[in-house]
């Protein structure tokens, strides 16, 4: 009855309808914010996806570098340890060689000595038939 003598009965429906379209309108806007909310999560979920992704990364070309400067490591120490065995194989090679050509100089000079002793002993051999034979 208030609103028949007040004439607000007459507004009822556009109220009705304003106040659906306000309503409305709020689960839009509270729909929109929580899209917005959920695409600020979602793009702070790929940030630090990539950030890690990238700290990955790195890692890895640390972990290759370090892989390639051992394997550097290694091959200098067996560069090291090859040229010591060459150096070492060429000093047993000149001492080898140096004992075989004292060894041939003994031999030689036994030999020598030999002779010497063989020719002096035959020459006073000789000399003793040539001074029987003269007389």
């Amino acid at each position: 009855m208030f609103e028949n003598i007040s004439g607000s009965f007459e507004l009822k429906e556009e109220y009705d309808r304003l106040m659906r379209e306000k309503e409305g309108a709020e689960q839009e806007t509270a729909f929109a914010c929580n899209c917005q909310k959920g695409y600020k999560s979602e793009r702070k979920q790929l940030k630090e996806q990539k950030d890690e992704a990238a700290r990955f990364d790195a890692r890895l070309r640390d972990k290759a570098r370090l892989w390639t400067e051992f394997y550097l490591w290694q091959l200098f120490h067996i560069q090291a340890n090859m040229e010591e065995v060459s150096s070492t194989t060429q000093n047993l090679q000149e001492e080898s060689q140096e004992m075989e050509e004292a060894k041939f100089q003994k031999s030689v000079w036994y030999i020598a000595s030999a002779c010497d002793s063989f020719v002096l002993g035959n020459a006073g051999v000789e000399s003793k038939r040539n001074h029987a034979f003269m007389r």
